[in-house]
């Protein structure tokens, strides 16, 4: 692959891991940006409310990570100028370089948690709180941007991606176990499909080898899915520690969690949260490995 990337984002951990993932396994040029100073060759720090064609000046393809993450605190008007302004402003500075691709990285939580389980790209679209709907509001924005444009739009929705070092969601369940405190989560059978951090980047892998895909929505996760009590042994497995769970009757639990405040807590440990990948595999010729389930640290 002897093309140009630019890596938006280059600074968050998803960002940084595609950018060292790409210097290993790849041939192109990369560019990489963020707010911030990175030690990668050929960086720019910018602020991407002032993107401009220089940033994206023989570019040929835009991988952009850039935003305000889900597990951030942030206002509406927040969400909506990092993951929507912001997404804009790189979009038409890369048609204006006459950049070939774009690849905007989404969420399955547009989809919301109240359709079919599981979802998949023809689900309904029900984002909830700030960061989905920015999120979708980002890619109905970048459609009609490129509707009657030649640049392939690639809009691929990830659920939460895990990884022993992940920053996100699962970051904060890490620091949870690590906590060893006691915890009401043993014997829960719920279903939550989530996504390797090494699978997401034989995926992108896939997208970046096959310039014919074009302009394409496109689930990523892996094909099992894990309970909460599995997941929680998993990542004291993969962070060489002891866990402490205890078994708390659901109704009793939800009870709790509603006097406390808690109901999302709830909603996230004890509900069910499944997604396919099927057509994202049949399109890439490309299919997740079940082996990062059970190490974490991959």
């Amino acid at each position: 692959m002897t093309e140009t990337i630019l890596i938006t984002g280059a600074s968050g951990f998803l960002g940084k891991r595609i950018v060292r993932f790409l210097q290993r396994t790849s041939d192109a040029y990369l560019l990489t940006t963020s707010r911030q100073q990175e030690s990668f060759p050929n960086h720019l720090v910018r602020d991407l409310s002032e993107a401009t064609a220089e940033l994206t000046a023989n570019v040929d393809t835009v991988i952009h990570f850039a935003g305000l993450a889900s597990h951030k605190k942030g206002s509406e008007d927040e969400f909506h100028e990092a993951n929507v302004t912001n997404t804009i402003n790189v979009a038409k500075a890369a048609m204006e370089s006459n950049v070939k691709r774009f690849i905007f990285i989404s969420t399955t939580d547009v989809h919301g948690t109240e359709s079919q389980l599981p979802l998949t790209e023809a689900s309904p679209l029900k984002p909830k709180g700030a960061y989905a709907q920015s999120k979708l509001a980002a890619e109905e924005a970048l459609r009609a941007l490129c509707k009657d444009s030649e640049m392939n739009l690639i809009i691929l929705r990830l659920p939460l991606i895990y990884h022993i070092d992940a920053v996100n969601e699962f970051g904060q369940y890490v620091q949870i176990v690590k906590e060893n405190r006691p915890l009401p989560l043993d014997r829960i059978n719920n279903q939550r499909t989530l996504l390797a951090l090494r699978n997401f980047e034989s995926a992108l892998n896939a997208v970046l080898y096959q310039p014919e895909i074009q302009n394409e929505t496109m689930i990523i996760a892996d094909n099992m899915s894990l309970s909460t009590t599995e997941m929680m042994k998993g990542i004291a497995v993969a962070a060489v520690t002891t866990i402490k769970l205890f078994y708390a009757p659901k109704l009793l639990a939800k009870t709790a969690m509603k006097f406390t405040g808690k109901t999302a807590f709830f909603d996230t440990f004890w509900g069910d949260y499944q997604v396919s990948s099927q057509y994202a595999q049949k399109l890439l010729k490309w299919q997740p490995s079940d082996d990062y389930v059970v190490n974490l640290s991959k």
